[in-house]
């Protein structure tokens, strides 16, 4: 029951962190952070690659994910376990980004997810809240009980 506990809280306080600046300025953090993360990685990758494509940055934001989450699990120092936590929050927007690529305020782009009334814009928006806030719990806590045993 205190495992439970420990997830629920930090589900608890993930869920109200991506949701207050979802609410307070809608997609906002979105653009922020994808904005910061795939410009960035679509510069580095222009000056490599002349055509690089949306799915290249995707695959290279999942790698940088995968790293961090991988650097968490391996640091003992807690302090740079929380700069980890802080950037797994900001990279998880990754979802975010990947599902945009699905969606479509437009009802006449045909093969995609039609968001063309407020319910279906807040029931998206509250689905991807709460996938970020369950992925990042998710990880927190493997985290939290690997360092406890």
């Amino acid at each position: 029951m205190k495992k439970n506990k420990k997830f629920i809280t930090l589900f608890v306080c993930f869920f109200a962190a991506y949701l207050l600046p979802e609410l307070l300025f809608p997609d906002a953090m979105l653009y922020l952070a994808g904005g910061l993360v795939a410009n960035s990685l679509q510069g580095i990758l222009q000056a490599f690659i002349e055509n690089s494509q949306d799915s290249l940055v995707l695959i290279l934001w999942a790698l940088i994910l995968a790293t961090f989450t991988f650097l968490l699990f391996i640091v003992r120092n807690k302090g740079l376990k929380y700069i980890f936590i802080a950037l797994l929050f900001i990279l998880l927007y990754f979802v975010d980004f990947g599902l945009f690529n699905f969606i479509s305020y437009d009802p006449s782009i045909p093969k995609r997810i039609i968001l063309d009334t407020p319910f279906k814009r807040t029931t998206f928006s509250f689905l991807q809240i709460i996938s970020k806030s369950l992925i990042l719990s998710f990880i927190v806590y493997l985290s939290l009980e690997k360092e406890t045993k």
